[in-house]
C-alpha cells in the first residue's frame, strides 16, 4: 500500500472467463431464439387483438338485439361497424346473424395469416354468442 491507497491488480480470469470479449455458443443460440419469439410475438398478437376486439363487440351488439326493439339489420349493422373499425372483411357465409321470437345470435368465422421467416400459418379465429331474449 503506498500512501493510503489500495493496489489494484488485473485478473483476466474474473470478466469473461478469460475468452477476451467472445461471447458463449450458448449465448447466440439463446439470443437467436429470444429474436424468434419476438418475431412470432409481433405477428401473432395483432390478429389476436383483433378477434378479442370483435369478441366483445360481437357480444354487446347481441345483448342490445336481444332487447325491445328486436332488429336483425341493427345486430348486423352494429358488428359491421366493428369490422370496419378492425379493418376486417369476413365472407359473407361466415357472417351470420339471426333475431327471432326465441334469441339473438351472431357467428363470425375468420382466418389470420402469421409469417414465421419463411413459413405461414393460418389461424382461424371464431366469435358466437347468443341471448335470450327479454
Amino acid at each position: 500500500l503506498d500512501q493510503g491507497r489500495a493496489q489494484v491488480t488485473r485478473d483476466s480470469g474474473a470478466v469473461g472467463g478469460g475468452r477476451g470479449g467472445r461471447i458463449g455458443a450458448g449465448a447466440v443460440i439463446a439470443l437467436l431464439l429470444a429474436a424468434l419469439l419476438l418475431h412470432v410475438a409481433i405477428q401473432a398478437v395483432p390478429p389476436y387483438v383483433d378477434y378479442l376486439y370483435v369478441k366483445d363487440g360481437v357480444q354487446v351488439a347481441v345483448r342490445l338485439a336481444s332487447a325491445p326493439p328486436h332488429s336483425d339489420a341493427s345486430l348486423r349493422r352494429q358488428i359491421l361497424e366493428k369490422l370496419k373499425e378492425r379493418e376486417l372483411t369476413i365472407p359473407e357465409q361466415e357472417f351470420v346473424t339471426s333475431v327471432d321470437t326465441q334469441r339473438a345470435y351472431a357467428r363470425l368465422r375468420w382466418s389470420a395469416p402469421v409469417r414465421v421467416l419463411w413459413y405461414t400459418h393460418v389461424i382461424s379465429y371464431t366469435v358466437e354468442h347468443a341471448e335470450r331474449i327479454r
